[in-house]
């Protein structure tokens, strides 16, 4: 983890980290279509990803006030009981 700035009158502190690799999971519901073909399913869902950034800025006061998350490649994702 990297602090950039700690402002202690205003009670805002900014940082980042950096991350080799993140896994999510979760459920999904997709009703649609793709280039014509009708996509339906739910179930869950696992995508990994490779390195990740992840940059904030926390106001005491406001909670995060400024987000940002960088995945610089999405290696995997299954998404169970996809079909069409």
């Amino acid at each position: 983890m990297c602090v950039h700035s700690v402002d202690f009158d205003q009670q805002v502190i900014k940082m980042s980290f950096k991350g080799p690799r993140a896994t999510v999971t979760g459920r999904y519901d997709v009703r649609g279509s793709v280039l014509g073909l009708p996509l339906n399913g739910q179930g869950d869902y696992q995508m990994v990803c490779g390195e990740y950034e992840y940059c904030s800025c926390l106001d005491t006061h406001k909670g995060i006030n400024d987000l940002g998350i960088l995945v610089r490649f999405a290696s995997v994702a299954h998404m169970h009981n996809l079909h069409n």
